[in-house]
């Protein structure tokens, strides 16, 4: 009995034991992949991917594949490892900078390949890149610049521009100029620098990431030769300069800018020199062009000759005190295609024009007209027949009376010179005589102070060219004669004849020389009795410096103010060296005040 149970039991454990000895047999399958987080730079990338099974066969590749469109698998760049299972990561580089791109993980084992969902992801953008930078100065208070954006970091730019300070590495907290092309190369101007500063400037460009700016530049603005505290830059020509009687001066022009900003060509400004905003002019630039012609005072009122655009026909009018057209003045138009060559007013408001006139508003004239304070031609002053040959002077006495210049020989069918006086009616001065006869007369002036006229002609007489004149026509003696020697060809030798205060008189025009003696800027000053005061020296003189560049580089306008100073009007773009444009003013001796 016993013999049987222990070969039952032994019979059973060595069953057992031959099944325990058996291997179980696990199924393959295919490993399991998943992306984990992805950081990224501008042109960087660095996947996470994480083998969660390996399927229980050998892992024979693993990695990535990826490229800007969707459909990573199909074409894209492949990146591989043979990893263990787990973690691992895959550097990707060389990628462009806000650029969208596709990503499928996979793996690879003895079974077969799996592959993840696809995803994407964005490269980050950059600070934007610019290139081709540049400042110049192109006068005190001007500076021009240029630069290029050669690549917007790959996002859109939301500002661009050029900021500057006097202190060093400006900002955009500091001045700037924000340019509203936001793409490419931009060539602009920034206004109102001081004269004889230091600034420094950086151009700077703005996109999502942040604000870029250049390396530096510095310049030290140029001085203004001029003693106004608050000088004004023009852009073109002063022809005309008239002082109000409260100090406040009229500027009249060919100009369109003051201060680089877009103004009439005619301004008045205080005596600091700073434009008058009470003032106000505007012209209709479709209907007349931009230039003053001429500029003259009638009380409170202003005198304008203009010209029209379509027919270069002038016209005057008048203007109220601030500066609006005065619609009780009755316009004028003088003859089309004529010249007027003066306008004058008298003592009681009336106007007198000269030029060559045949027609005035619609009434017959010959070379002269006279109007009355509001425009409507006077029927009083008789004239006759006129002037055989346009009178181009005219000079209104403190008495009322009219003298007249030119190169006529006859009024109102009378011989007369080329210089003779009117009364207020039209009628000749028979009180006046002149011995300057077969001449051309250029210019006259009126010194009030000592009651005398000069007269600049055009001959060779032994008398000369210029003289000084007693109120009845007879030459002032007393007076030394000049004799002028004009540029070739020109017509008219002085322009200019204003009075200093201790008596000196400062004489401007188109000569050369002065007695045979040469000038800067054809200007000479001479004493009271005539003779050359060899103590005026205005050094280098007036320059033409400016764009667009021009010949003509002598003042064309000039007055004296009440302190004594000079304002000078003209084409120039120095004085003496130093930056000046088109206006000026300067001390009694004629230097600078170097603002």
């Amino acid at each position: 009995m016993l013999n049987i149970v222990t070969k039952i039991t032994l019979s059973t454990i060595l069953v057992f034991s031959l099944i325990a000895c058996k291997k179980t047999e696990v199924p393959q399958k295919v490993a399991s992949v998943s992306l984990g987080e992805i950081t990224f730079t501008s042109n960087t990338a660095r996947v996470e991917i994480n083998i969660t099974d390996d399927g229980n066969a050998s892992i024979m590749e693993a990695g990535i594949y990826f490229k800007s469109t969707a459909g990573a698998i199909n074409g894209g760049t492949r990146i591989t490892t043979t990893p263990n299972k787990g973690k691992f990561f895959i550097e990707l580089t060389g990628l462009k900078k806000a650029t969208n791109y596709f990503l499928v993980g996979y793996v690879a084992n003895t079974i077969g390949t799996t592959y993840t969902q696809e995803i994407s992801f964005n490269t980050s953008p950059e600070l934007p890149t610019i290139s081709n930078q540049n400042v110049n100065l192109e006068d005190p208070i001007t500076a021009n610049y240029n630069y290029n954006i050669s690549d917007n970091g790959g996002a859109a730019l939301s500002a661009r521009g050029i900021c500057w300070n006097t202190t060093g590495s400006p900002t955009i907290s500091d001045n700037k100029k924000v340019d509203t092309i936001l793409t490419g190369s931009v060539s602009n101007r920034i206004f109102d620098l001081k004269p004889n500063t230091k600034y420094f400037f950086r151009m700077f460009a703005t996109n999502s990431v942040g604000t870029v700016y250049t390396s530096e530049i510095s310049y030290t603005t140029n001085k203004l030769n001029s003693c106004f505290p608050n000088p004004l830059i023009l852009n073109s020509n002063v022809s005309e300069i008239e002082i109000q009687n409260d100090g406040k001066i009229l500027i009249g022009g060919s100009f369109s800018e003051i201060n680089r900003k877009e103004h009439t060509s005619l301004v008045r400004i205080n005596k600091d020199g700073t434009i008058d905003n009470t003032f106000n002019f505007l012209l209709d630039n479709s209907i007349y062009d931009r230039n003053i012609y001429d500029l003259k005072l009638q009380g409170d009122k202003i005198i304008l000759l203009i010209k029209s655009v379509s027919s270069s026909q002038f016209s005057i009018i008048r203007l109220n005190s601030n500066g609006s057209i005065d619609k009780t003045f009755y316009t004028g138009l003088p003859s089309s295609g004529y010249t007027v060559n003066n306008i004058e007013i008298l003592p009681n408001g009336k106007i007198i024009i000269v030029g060559g006139l045949t027609v005035y508003n619609g009434l017959a004239v010959k070379g002269i007209v006279c109007l009355n304070s509001d425009g409507t031609v006077d029927s009083n002053f008789n004239t006759g027949t006129g002037f055989d040959i346009r009178p181009n002077q005219v000079l209104a006495l403190p008495t009322g009376k009219i003298i007249i210049g030119g190169s006529f020989s006859t009024y109102n069918g009378r011989p007369v010179s080329n210089l003779i006086r009117l009364n207020a009616d039209g009628s000749i001065d028979e009180t006046f005589i002149s011995n300057i006869t077969n001449n051309t007369v250029g210019s006259i002036s009126y010194n009030s102070s000592i009651n005398k006229i000069y007269i600049n002609y055009f001959s060779s007489a032994s008398f000369g060219n210029f003289v000084r004149l007693n109120l009845d026509g007879s030459q002032d003696n007393t007076f030394a004669a000049g004799s002028l020697s004009p540029n070739s060809g020109n017509s008219k030798a002085i322009s200019n004849i204003v009075y200093q205060q201790d008596g000196k008189i400062i004489v401007h025009g188109s000569y050369v020389a002065y007695n045979g003696i040469g000038f800067t800027n054809n200007l000479v000053r001479l004493n009271s009795d005539g003779k050359i005061d060899n103590t005026f020296d205005i050094g280098k003189g007036f320059s033409n410096n400016f764009t667009p560049s021009g010949t003509y580089t002598s003042p064309f306008a000039l007055k004296i103010l009440d302190d004594k100073s000079v304002l000078f009007g003209g084409s120039f773009g120095s004085y003496d060296g130093g930056t000046v444009k088109f206006l000026t003013k300067l001390n009694e001796s004629f230097t600078t005040c170097g603002n």
